[in-house]
């Protein structure tokens, strides 16, 4: 149950962490208005009229997906009592999520590329940081009272 709770809390560290900084891409690259709420009729998409995103965005997008796995992993780990599948477990979902982004939106071969190197990148550099293990943390079992 505990790891369990650990994904879910790293996921969701994830989803912020990925939102935060594209919705700061989109204000430094999209105009000086920033992003539109929701309900504007401003069209929320990054698309240029040629049909392509920015480079410094998508550099961003990259960076994003790097930041996003190495955050959540570190809040899936700390939860986890640093067992370090659960940081895989994070890159795998923010993996598929960049690849989604990827499909959806005509961007670079090496955004597709990014999508999968980054998040890998983000759990390997969680994983040292907090010096985390693959053998399942055992519980402590009392002394013997003999």
């Amino acid at each position: 149950m505990k790891n369990i709770s650990a994904v879910i809390v790293g996921v969701l560290v994830a989803s912020l962490t990925a939102f935060a900084v594209e919705r700061m891409g989109y204000a430094g690259f999209g105009g000086a208005e920033g992003a539109p709420s929701v309900g504007s009729d401003v069209d929320p998409s990054p698309v240029q009229e040629g049909g392509s995103v920015p480079l410094g965005m998508q550099f961003i997008a990259i960076i994003g997906w790097f930041l996003a796995t190495l955050l959540g992993s570190i809040a899936a780990l700390k939860v986890a009592s640093n067992w370090a599948p659960v940081a895989w477990v994070i890159a795998m979902t923010v993996a598929g999520l960049g690849l989604i982004s990827v499909l959806q939106v005509p961007l670079a071969w090496w955004v597709g590329a990014g999508a999968l190197l980054a998040p890998g990148g983000g759990a390997v550099a969680a994983i040292r940081l907090r010096n985390s293990t693959y053998t399942l943390p055992t519980k402590h079992d009392p002394l013997p009272l003999s």
